[in-house]
């Protein structure tokens, strides 16, 4: 296998965990997620790896991270590695049944990840759908990530540690089973300054099931780590009781930049109506 080659996977299952590091590879089923499952639960590693750069995973259903020799999950179902570019994660079903670990941690500096379905069988308050690691990736001038097109139904969807982020497209559902949501997207700024984040036309809640969590809570070491805060087009009707949209910064303080979140539908044609502070 060789740079910018495509390797074609037929239907089955497949037990096993796989390390791509060759640049520009597309690892890509024939027939869909549908009839293509890779189980990780006889493995002590991530499912996937990525460690080269513009590499492609598209198409599989990704079922139990990786578990440890004890048994308990302790990796990830994909885990981009630090310093990676350009990876995109698209078309995959992910359904990890033990809701114990995240399903996709990205210590890389660009990628996308992008029409994904994301379930979980049993909630966890430290289950996270994708999670946003800057502390290794040693560029953080570059760090820009999209998270588009997908359906989370999952306790944690989105958390995110200084990377320059768009997330939009996206619906955030409760799931039918396991603990209450905390937050569907957490923007945890820790790590780096200047950051900026669009959270834009993405549904959160379904008709007769609302949300019981803050749909996004941005909270921060310092008020003043935030550069822009984009909150656009989004369909708040069915955040239910809670808070739409949380800004008060957690410890430190508010956050300091302003946030313009007019533009959102809050089930009402007189605006969040304080739904957001």
């Amino acid at each position: 296998v060789g740079p910018a080659d495509t390797v074609t996977v037929f239907e089955g299952t497949y037990d096993e965990s796989v390390t791509i590091d060759v640049e520009g590879l597309t690892l890509e089923s024939v027939d869909g997620a549908d009839e293509t499952l890779v189980d990780g639960s006889s493995e002590s590693d991530a499912v996937f790896t990525i460690e080269a750069d513009d590499v492609t995973i598209d198409g599989f259903e990704i079922r139990n991270s990786g578990n440890d020799e004890a048994g308990s999950p302790s990796e990830e179902a994909i885990h981009v590695e630090a310093s990676v570019f350009d990876y995109t994660i698209q078309n995959n079903v992910f359904d990890p049944d033990n809701g114990e670990d995240d399903v996709i941690l990205v210590n890389g500096v660009t990628g996308e990840i992008t029409d994904n379905t994301f379930t979980s069988e049993v909630g966890n308050a430290e289950y996270r759908a994708i999670e946003f690691r800057s502390g290794n990736s040693g560029d953080f001038d570059q760090l820009d990530h999209t998270v588009a097109d997908n359906t989370f139904e999952v306790v944690q969807a989105v958390q995110s540690f200084g990377h320059d982020l768009t997330i939009e497209d996206n619906e955030f559902l409760t799931p039918e089973d396991g603990d209450e949501v905390r937050q569907l997207v957490l923007i945890d700024d820790l790590a780096t300054d200047d950051v900026n984040y669009t959270v834009r036309d993405n549904q959160f809640g379904e008709e007769g099931d609302e949300l019981d969590a803050t749909a996004i809570d941005f909270v921060a070491d310092s008020g003043d780590k935030f550069d822009t805060l984009i909150v656009d087009g989004n369909n708040f009707e069915l955040a239910g009781e809670n808070d739409a949209v949380d800004a008060d910064g957690g410890d430190e303080g508010p956050v300091e930049v302003e946030i313009d979140a007019t533009e959102n539908w809050w089930g009402d044609d007189s605006g969040p109506s304080g739904d957001v502070e």
